[in-house]
């Protein structure tokens, strides 16, 4: 698994997780977050028994808390849209949320 900081203006956003994949021959960069309680998760190779009880274990096997999943898909690498103001506008309303 690839993991990936973007940046946002000047901001440092949580690690993600990060793939390249090809839609009709061209390249579709994807960013992928699952925050829990508030804060970033880490991930786990979904076919490792030990890391996921690792997350169990770290996070609880049945704790309360929200859970949000956030993607970003995009054509483009992160950084040819970094500064673009709705993404500025979108993290800005996430970070309460814990990204």
């Amino acid at each position: 698994m690839k993991r990936d900081t973007p940046l946002v203006g000047t901001r440092t956003l949580a690690p993600a997780e990060y793939r390249v994949f090809l839609s009709g021959g061209r390249p579709q960069h994807v960013w992928f977050w699952h925050l829990f309680d508030g804060r970033p998760t880490t991930f786990a190779d979904p076919y490792n028994l030990v890391e996921l009880f690792g997350l169990a274990w770290r996070y609880g096997f049945r704790r309360d808390g929200d859970q949000l999943f956030v993607r970003v898909s995009s054509n483009r690498p992160w950084a040819e849209f970094t500064a673009e103001p709705f993404l500025a506008e979108t993290f800005s309303r996430l970070q309460p949320l814990g990204l």
